[in-house]
């Protein structure tokens, strides 16, 4: 399992872009996404108020820095708490942390990651 500031800091990395999308149209596509699922669990297993407020904060402000640590921090204490949670986490964004680097150097190159089955890739 991936140690839990690890596993905080993945789910802070899924959710933010989502949350950076302006207006109802961002929360009607994250419902739609694994970011969703994972926004949705938190939102139902995070158990103290200071938790849920992070959550809160990054969905209102998911560029400021600060209010990504302070979800991260609290996302650290739940998952010491609750390992439930933590596998939970495990599942929805550990698969994807990690598994996959990249490293490009001089100019026009292009690059594809893609994990998971059934994707098509298409670099023109």
């Amino acid at each position: 399992m991936l140690e839990l500031a690890a596993l905080a800091a993945s789910a802070v990395t899924v959710l933010a872009p989502f949350f950076q999308k302006a207006g109802e149209k961002a929360v009607e596509k994250l419902g739609e996404s694994a970011a969703g699922t994972l926004y949705d669990a938190l939102k139902t297993r995070l158990q103290t108020p200071s938790a849920h407020e992070a959550l809160e904060d990054l969905a209102k402000t998911p560029d400021d820095a600060d209010t990504q640590a302070a979800l991260r921090i609290a996302l650290r204490k739940a998952l010491e708490q609750d390992p439930a949670l933590a596998r939970l986490l495990q599942g929805l964004v550990g698969e994807g942390t990690g598994g996959q680097a990249v490293n490009i150097t001089g100019d026009g190159n292009k690059t594809a990651q893609v994990s998971g089955t059934g994707n098509k890739v298409h670099i023109s």
